[in-house]
């Protein structure tokens, strides 16, 4: 009890370098925590699926016409029931999934609400390890209208009243469906995107897109990104992969067998490697581990920098108590209370700013505190302060436990200032590392967000009606209204596909399509080319890659003139134009081109493409407005393009947001660490300091004495650091083709900075005893 007493003393007794050190741990536990159990949460996907060990997702690689799509998750309508048909004794259950997205759907009292949708078949609950909690799944989802919903949905939109037997119309009003039943949400890190609405796969609306059939060979290029979704549950999962392959394999060629041109190949994959695989994913998980343990080192060291700079202060203190028979044993104790509960303070400290924050972090870093923190980690907490309390404690302690009991009677000279030196020098050189590499990484993040994409989002508005009767004209007589063309699709949201043949109607490619009118080009501030806008049905305007895929060469007299025929599925089109390439989906950034046709239409089709005056927000929801008024609350929908887009790149401003949190608790944590070790060196050479004030020396010299010998140690740390960032970046920056300009300036702009921040604070601190009466100094010697 004495030691703890003693302990709690201390700390009390050194109230502003206890605050100093608190706010250094919960800075830097802080991140490192965030970090670690985001990399834990990455690294837990899926897992909330009850026998995830079983769980398989069937991929596809089609072959059409020598070009390969790579393993894809669409696949064939009946791939699933006949892989469970005709493989009982290996598959336990298989299930056929379509994602439609964020949907809006219509209570009967008119109440739109919105929701993450899924369209499954009986088999969904039983094949994913989903749990029921209402409802008999295998049965009501055989029945057309069937829904299930999730128990958060319901608290959010049902206010927790039993949603059993209200109905639900979807579709934009087309179909009604009644809930049926309930499950278990969903946490956020799960690849089926944490489903609110379930419904039955058996409607007239997705029977035409091709549910249980064979019929289409090239699914792939008919429809992308919105097909069928495939997975089995093995009745064991120690099966050879090999062998699994095989035979799901040897059931597709029954059912689709390869012909002259196109070909396919199924890929069983484990649930837990969907996302695991992803090697930007992987690439995320490495670069926040490196950030995780480079700042909990920093934060360790700092601690152990403040400690070892506060010997001088503290020698006569632990000299009384080994007077008093204290041991080493009892010295290295009361350190490690000392250590323990200043962390636990900041521990507690972090979780109150944590708390107070919780809504505006939320936003940024796109997780819940909640699914973040799960009890599932609360070890990671535990294991974080382990590792900085062992650190903070391994140093200091023999150190402190060599001080002599005769320290009472003279100053202690033994100072260790190698020691302290060395980790300076340590600490300064993983600060300018991190800083370095969060400064680039943070820099490419943001020129990938802010990349050109060769067509306008402000104020574009995506809108689809099943009454488009009459709508053009509606909508360019509102005066908000720019301009309106029809489109059925746009960039963000990307395209349906269609095979493009040569002349004796062989497939060539697959190209992006879209039938829209001709100013689309003007609302969405694309480029024109060459040729000129369609005008008529049977013409079209592609882009550059099409022409390039086409075979035909940037000086061919079609490519000058924009004016050629080609031949979309088995159908001439005469393109009249090329525009220039526009980003399609977001896949810019990787340097990847998508070819597009865009074909005449002057028809009233259930899409168009808004473009808004200013102010955007306001026309908006005037918008909104006046189409409820005219069509109800039902049938129609409307989404921001550039919302759309933002929405795309929240992740990557996830990381930036992180990222530059991290940049800000480096710098501070670097800080504190430089006033102790200023402190002590200053106390240490009071008597220096007055001796060349006396003897002529002005507050300038005294103030470049002292920075120079910490400049002496900063600089070629801070140079280490850096090359060591170039060095391990430069793999990193191979994933993109399109890297920010000048990129390499951010080094020796990252290393300056820190450089800067340990010469501003080093100047803040000895001015101030470069400015005292060296009478002070020389009266406490």
């Amino acid at each position: 009890m004495k030691i703890i007493y003693y302990s709690l003393t201390t700390l009390w007794h050194n109230k502003a370098t206890t605050a100093i050190k608190v706010v250094s741990f919960a800075l830097g536990l802080g991140i490192c925590i965030i970090l670690f159990t985001r990399i834990a949460y990455d690294l837990s996907y899926d897992t909330c699926l009850n026998g995830y060990e079983n769980l398989y997702q069937l991929k596809t690689d089609y072959k059409t016409a020598g070009n390969e799509s790579g393993q894809i998750a669409e696949c064939y309508g009946g791939l699933s029931g006949a892989l469970l048909e005709e493989l009982p004794d290996i598959v336990e259950s298989a299930t056929t999934v379509r994602d439609l997205g964020e949907d809006s759907f219509s209570t009967l009292d008119g109440e739109r609400i919105h929701g993450q949708s899924l369209a499954v078949d009986s088999m969904f609950f039983a094949t994913m390890g989903i749990e029921v909690l209402s409802g008999n799944p295998s049965l009501d989802m055989q029945q057309p209208g069937a829904i299930y919903v999730s128990s958060q949905f319901v608290n959010d939109f049902m206010h927790g009243e039993n949603p059993v037997g209200r109905k639900l119309s979807f579709f934009d009003g087309e179909q009604e469906g009644t809930i049926k039943g309930i499950f278990k949400s969903l946490p956020s890190n799960n690849s089926l995107n944490s489903p609110d609405i379930l419904f039955t796969l058996p409607q007239t609306r997705l029977g035409i897109w091709g549910y249980d059939r064979w019929d289409n060979q090239n699914r792939r290029m008919e429809i992308t990104g919105n097909g069928w979704h495939s997975y089995i549950r093995l009745k064991d999962n120690d099966i050879d992969p090999k062998h699994l392959h095989r035979l799901i394999n040897r059931v597709l060629v029954n059912h689709a067998p390869p012909t002259d041109d196109s070909s396919a190949e199924i890929f069983a994959i484990p649930i837990r490697k969907i996302t695991l695989d992803d090697p930007n994913v992987r690439r995320l998980i490495f670069v926040m581990g490196a950030i995780a343990l480079a700042i909990m080192l920093i934060t360790a060291l700092n601690y152990v920098l403040m400690s070892i700079s506060s010997l001088s202060k503290r020698t006569k203190g632990i000299g009384v108590h080994k007077c008093c028979g204290a041991g080493d044993t009892a010295i290295g104790s009361m350190f490690f209370i000392e250590t323990f509960v200043t962390i636990i303070i900041a521990l507690l400290l972090m979780l109150v700013i944590l708390f107070i924050a919780s809504e505006p972090l939320e936003s940024k870093i796109g997780i819940t505190l909640n699914d973040l923190f799960s009890a599932g980690r609360a070890w990671i907490i535990v294991a974080v302060v382990a590792v900085i309390t062992a650190i903070g404690v391994m140093i200091p302690v023999p150190i402190f436990t060599r001080i002599p009991v005769t320290s009472i009677f003279r100053r202690f000279s033994r100072n260790n200032p190698g020691w302290k030196r060395a980790l300076l020098f340590v600490e300064i050189a993983a600060v300018a590392l991190i800083f370095a590499w969060l400064c680039v990484t943070t820099v490419q993040y943001i020129h990938i967000c802010n990349i050109d994409k060769s067509y306008n989002p402000d104020r574009l508005v995506m809108m689809q009606t099943n009454q488009p009767e009459g709508m053009m004209s509606h909508l360019n007589n509102l005066p908000y209204v720019e301009g309106t063309a029809i489109s059925f699709g746009s960039p963000i949201a990307q395209y349906p596909s269609r095979t493009v043949m040569d002349d004796s109607r062989n497939p060539i490619f697959s190209s992006r399509y879209d039938m829209c009118s001709p100013n689309i080009v003007e609302l969405a501030e694309m480029q024109l080319k060459s040729g000129s806008l369609p005008q008529r049905d049977g013409e079209a305007l592609v882009n550059e890659e099409f022409v390039r895929q086409y075979g035909l060469r940037d000086d061919s007299p079609e490519a000058m003139s924009g004016r050629f025929t080609v031949f979309l599925q088995n159908s001439p089109v005469n393109v009249t134009g090329i525009v220039k390439d526009f980003d399609i989906g977001g896949n810019r950034i990787h340097g990847i081109s998508e070819p597009i046709i865009m074909t005449y239409t002057n028809e009233s089709p259930a899409w168009f493409l808004i473009k808004l005056k200013e102010p955007f927000r306001k026309n908006f929801n005037a918008l909104n407005k006046n189409l409820a008024e005219s069509l109800g609350n039902d049938g129609w929908f409307t989404s921001s393009v550039k919302e759309l887009e933002d929405a795309k790149n929240a992740p990557v401003r996830n990381i930036i947001t992180i990222y530059c949190i991290a940049l800000a608790v480096c710098i501070i944590i670097t800080v504190i660490g430089l006033v102790g070790f200023i402190g002590d060196d200053i106390y240490r050479r009071s008597k220096e300091i007055a001796v060349r004030k006396i003897n002529g020396a002005s507050s300038r010299q005294i103030i470049e004495l002292l920075c120079r010998d910490l400049m002496m140690t900063s600089v070629p740390a801070t140079l280490i650091g850096t090359v060591v960032a170039w060095l391990s970046l430069r793999e990193w920056f191979m994933q993109y083709t399109i890297v920010a300009p000048y990129i390499g300036v951010w080094y020796p702009v990252s290393a300056v900075t820190v450089l800067l921040a340990v010469t501003v604070t080093a100047i803040l601190l000895t001015r101030r005893v470069a400015l005292e009466n060296p009478v002070v100094s020389l009266k406490s010697e």
